[in-house]
């Protein structure tokens, strides 16, 4: 029992440096080493993902000592590692479609609702300004706390699919856009089952199935963190009213919602 107790004191004494260090007793394999990718940064708070997958460490957001701009709230480390979660299938969407990105990746506890608010301004302290919340939650969020939430990140943009949404309050926050799949009737959430009101629907823009577990609003809602990340390096001085504004001048009107049927058409990708 000796030597596991000595470990154990090592990850103990290492606590109060937590925020500005990577525990060597961390279980979770290292981010790869890399440098910084440029591009437009985009924030993605939700099951974590696999960066031991080539394509998605290449894209990782990194400061001037190279180490990736994220964190793991479940672990207190950076670390946000997770296998088999449609974060991964998510980060490849953005990254195909927005070329210029690199992606900020915070992972918190599914249904843990006081880890999220932490989880969110640990994001608006970072580059990224584009974020999209994938966190798994047993009961539905309210539209109120989405826009609540937007309110009191003024810096973020924040993207929400329509399968986390639990009611269907209008619009209300410039920073927050919920967004589901097109309809195969081309509405853009019309349907006994889709009567949460969006700001946004995207089409899959695929011609084949989607990704394997992905569900066609986080689909939806990982073309317009893309699209959104494209148009702020297209037009880098608006704030997120305007660019929430100039992505929905996209979109065609709906009864609930306007949809984008073409994304890539609208801009090229850098």
């Amino acid at each position: 029992m000796k030597q596991p107790m000595r470990w154990l004191a090592r990850c103990l004494a290492l606590l109060p440096f937590w925020w500005s260090v990577d525990l060597a007793c961390a279980g979770d394999v290292r981010v790869p080493a890399g440098r910084d990718p440029g591009g437009i940064a985009v924030g993605i708070v939700g099951s974590g993902i696999d960066y031991t997958k080539p394509e998605l460490a290449a894209r990782l957001a990194r400061d001037g000592e190279g180490e990736a701009i994220g964190w793991d709230f479940v672990d207190n480390d950076r670390r946000p590692l997770a296998r088999g979660g449609i974060d991964d299938a998510v980060s490849l969407v953005i990254i195909e479609e927005a070329r210029a990105v690199r992606l900020v990746v915070v992972r918190a506890v599914p249904d843990n609702p006081p880890m999220l608010a932490p989880a969110l301004q640990f994001v608006a302290q970072t580059p990224a300004r584009i974020t999209l919340f994938l966190a798994q939650l047993k009961a539905p969020i309210p539209r109120a706390h989405i826009d609540e939430a937007a309110r009191r990140l003024p810096g973020l943009v924040l993207i929400v699919p329509r399968r986390l949404v639990g009611d269907d309050r209008p619009a209300g926050a410039d920073g927050a856009l919920v967004v589901g799949a097109m309809t195969p009737d081309g509405a853009g959430g019309a349907g006994a089952d889709l009567m949460v009101r969006i700001d946004v629907a995207a089409a899959s823009g695929r011609a084949g199935p989607r990704p394997a577990g992905l569900n066609g609003d986080d689909l939806a809602a990982a073309r317009i963190a893309a699209l959104a990340a494209r148009l702020q390096a297209a037009e880098p001085g608006l704030d997120r009213g305007g660019l929430k504004r100039r992505l929905l001048s996209f979109a065609r009107a709906q009864p609930r919602g306007a949809v984008i049927e073409d994304i890539r058409a609208i801009l090229p990708a850098r």
